[in-house]
């Protein structure tokens, strides 16, 4: 099998779809041929789609064996869609969540429908896909592939974790608190303002929320031309380019007399000092809600948690219900709904023993993913090949 993966986000840039591009790439075995055009960050994001007109058709004249073109999210998808019409080989695209659901008027009714021509769509999660569906892509075109998890899990150096937070964690230990993490960034979506003020407000006194997630840098400026842009225009910028939306009433709350001691929010944590917190916390929390235009793909960072036998408590929403199953690792509540979350969090959540870990390892697997991967791309090199020889078979 030979192919070419083209992808914008890819490591030493962090995030989920960066690492969902690194093992899908890597977890092709020896035998595949592998071709890929990584964005690497050295110049403009605009400069690196429009050289692909000239690096795209380079390597296929170098390389004419390449079967499959993937093309790792939906953006990519739409700025590369001219590879289906000019290149003459079967094209596949991922998507992720935002990229698809992206509340744009040009961008759903003119651009999207170009994607349709590709020969297949793979989505992270079921709700992607349901979506995709919903949106007019033909249902067998779109194949839902889970995403995967490190099952070996980072050795964390406790000399680099700050004095400070190692202290903080000490002492809720020593007092019996109970510890609930979340991870993310301050959006609407992920429910953390809702969570912070109608669950953690009603929770007895020795649950402790820990937020880690960025706070934005301020530029007056650019807030200032934000503001001064028609709302919706203004959070179509905000989608797109993953602003923080909440954040001034997270620090709020933050700073009422409810929640001192209650409420930690970590800003600049790093990767070693985020996994250290998830290793000492009882229960991670997505309170995610509903927002138009804006989805959850999957929740990579709850099977993170589970690889520390963390369970989690989320909402019944979007893509999250393909990475967290009820009662397995984790509970899924409805959504914005107050009582239902403060009975799973002091009362569901301790009426079971969790093996979090054993089961997101056995379910959630890089390779199995790269396989299944695989799996999709041989059936789409055998149909085109039998496509192609009954229409010879009709010119004999």
């Amino acid at each position: 099998m030979d192919i070419l993966f083209i992808s914008y986000k890819y490591p030493p840039s962090i995030g989920g779809m960066q690492k969902q591009s690194y093992h899908l790439i890597n977890g092709f075995s020896d035998a595949d041929s592998i071709h890929k055009i990584i964005y690497d960050q050295k110049s403009s994001l605009v400069f690196f789609f429009i050289s692909l007109f000239w690096r795209v058709p380079t390597l296929l004249r170098k390389h004419p064996s390449i079967e499959i073109i993937h093309l790792n999210d939906g953006v990519c998808a739409i700025c590369c869609a001219w590879m289906k019409l000019l290149s003459g080989k079967i094209v596949v695209a991922t998507y992720h969540g935002l990229d698809l659901v992206f509340p744009n008027v040009i961008y759903q009714k003119l651009l999207l429908p170009i994607v349709k021509s590709f020969d297949a769509i793979i989505t992270v999660s079921a709700y992607t896909r349901e979506q995709c569906v919903v949106r007019g892509f033909e249902p067998h075109k779109v194949y839902m592939i889970k995403n995967g998890v490190d099952h070996v899990i980072d050795k964390i150096k406790e000399d680099s974790v700050p004095a400070s937070v190692i202290k903080t964690l000490d002492d809720y230990r020593e007092k019996g608190k109970k510890i609930i993490v979340a991870i993310g960034r301050p959006v609407k979506r992920k429910g953390f303002v809702w969570f912070v003020d109608k669950v953690l407000r009603e929770l007895p006194e020795e649950y402790i929320f820990i937020l880690i997630g960025p706070e934005p840098k301020q530029n007056r400026l650019f807030d200032l031309v934000l503001k001064l842009l028609p709302k919706a225009i203004r959070t179509q910028i905000q989608l797109f380019l993953g602003l923080s939306t909440e954040h001034k009433k997270l620090n709020a709350l933050a700073n009422l007399k409810d929640f001192k001691n209650r409420f930690q929010w970590y800003k600049n944590a790093d990767h070693n000092t985020k996994n250290y917190i998830l290793s000492q916390s009882d229960v991670m929390v997505m309170p995610n809600v509903k927002v138009h235009g804006d989805m959850e793909g999957f929740g990579l960072v709850a099977l993170e948690a589970n690889m520390y036998n963390v369970p989690v408590v989320a909402a019944d929403l979007e893509g999250i219900t393909s990475a967290i199953t009820h009662r397995k690792n984790g509970l899924l509540i409805p959504s914005e709904n107050q009582s239902s979350w403060l009975k799973a969090l002091t009362h569901d959540l301790n009426t079971q023993g969790w093996s979090c870990s054993g089961y997101v390892t056995e379910q959630f697997n890089w390779n199995k993913m790269a396989d299944e991967y695989r799996e999709v791309f041989a059936k789409l090199i055998y149909e085109t090949k039998k496509s192609d020889l009954e229409v010879s078979e009709v010119y004999l």
